[in-house]
């Protein structure tokens, strides 16, 4: 999707945490990989870090975000949509984006702040942890990723299926304005946070 690429300006350097499978980047960004345990992929920039030293480590999860975690996703086409947010988008096609992940993205996205403007990124946190339990307990073949960015006003969650040669993230990892964060089904969420924050932690 063009739109796309016009998100993804930033400044900040990305630290990747690289588990099991190879991943294709820049030799900057290799340089930059920090492997920590086995597993997938967490792609994190230094102003989430930030963001996630600074917040609370855990909170009560919205019910409002709750009920939409709770309702799941319903397949169209080849696309998997969060059935709360599909109902709120029955104007949009399919054919109207060039692949996929951009319509996942489009349709699978809220604004956590909508639902808490007190504590948006823990919730941000608890939603994403809430809607993986889901997927993992009904669509185990496929791998789900979620994007968490975040800037002064808002907190923004999107999901999307991994798929091969598809990805809503630029290959320029060296600058998102917002602070940035992707993790997907495969990881168990709050240990990944808690890892990140404990070693941002042993940095100061």
């Amino acid at each position: 999707m063009e739109g796309r690429e016009r998100e993804d300006n930033c400044k900040y350097h990305f630290h990747i945490i690289r588990v099991n499978h190879h991943l294709h980047l820049s030799t900057g960004a290799r340089r930059r990989m920090n492997e920590i345990s086995r597993g997938t992929v967490m792609i994190i920039n230094s102003e989430m870090q930030r963001l996630l030293l600074n917040s609370p480590d855990t909170c009560d999860t919205n019910s409002g975000l709750s009920e939409i975690a709770d309702m799941g996703f319903q397949v169209v086409g080849d696309c998997y949509l969060l059935s709360a947010m599909l109902e709120k988008e029955r104007n949009v096609d399919r054919r109207n984006f060039q692949d996929g992940t951009g319509f996942e993205c489009f349709v699978n996205s809220l604004h956590v702040e909508d639902y808490d403007d007190v504590t948006p990124l823990p919730q941000a946190i608890q939603f994403l942890s809430r809607v993986f339990e889901g997927w993992n307990s009904t669509s185990p073949s496929s791998v789900l990723v979620a994007f968490v960015s975040a800037d002064e006003l808002s907190v923004v969650v999107k999901f999307h299926v991994q798929r091969v040669d598809e990805s809503w993230l630029s290959d320029n990892l060296d600058g998102y304005i917002d602070a940035i964060m992707s993790i997907d089904s495969t990881e168990d969420v709050r240990s990944v946070i808690r890892s990140v924050v404990s070693q941002s932690k042993a940095k100061e």
